[in-house]
């Protein structure tokens, strides 16, 4: 699933809520409930990032799967691992992936998610609400008043040049 709007990054949101239920109960007696979250945690902060970007800038998210897990290598309490986390996919959400805006509105942007959405998540009782909460915050990022291109996408200008040129191929 590609997460480029409002409504699939709520799909996401809660369907990552409820693999949580069937994960721990499959990890948990392997590796501890503790290692269970963590795991989880940084499986699904991964697979966000892999599910923002698109598919030329596939090598960041990959960049940031080995961030992710030295977080969770360095990290010694949840806290930790969820700062680390969350700073890392905010930083690669509006650095890398969705790059096309002033640094200054991503800053904002991105602090206001976060803080709202770890706030959020903070204020719930268990894992999976904690999840899906947070990760219903942050899709908010998504009805921001601009455009969302990616850096080094087509523009409309080239694509409706592309069209005119066929157009005009066509006609002869």
């Amino acid at each position: 699933m590609r997460l480029n709007s409002f409504a699939r990054a709520l799909a996401f949101a809660a369907l990552a809520a409820i693999a949580w239920i069937p994960w721990v109960i499959l990890a948990a007696p392997f590796l501890g409930v503790w290692n269970a979250r963590a795991v989880y945690l940084v499986g699904t902060a991964i697979v966000y990032i892999a599910a923002l970007t698109p598919s030329p800038k596939f090598r960041s998210s990959a960049l940031f799967a080995v961030l992710a897990i030295a977080a969770l290598v360095a990290s010694h309490t949840m806290t930790e691992l969820v700062l680390l986390l969350a700073g890392a996919g905010a930083a690669f959400r509006s650095g890398v992936v969705q790059s096309g805006r002033s640094a200054m509105v991503a800053v904002v942007t991105e602090v206001a998610l976060l803080g709202a959405g770890l706030s959020f998540a903070r204020l719930v009782p268990s894992t999976a609400l904690a999840v899906w909460a947070f990760f219903l915050v942050q899709a908010l990022y998504f009805l921001r008043g601009e455009e969302r291109r990616p850096v080094g996408g087509d523009d409309e200008g080239a694509a409706f040049d592309t069209a005119h040129r066929r157009a005009m191929d066509l006609l002869g």
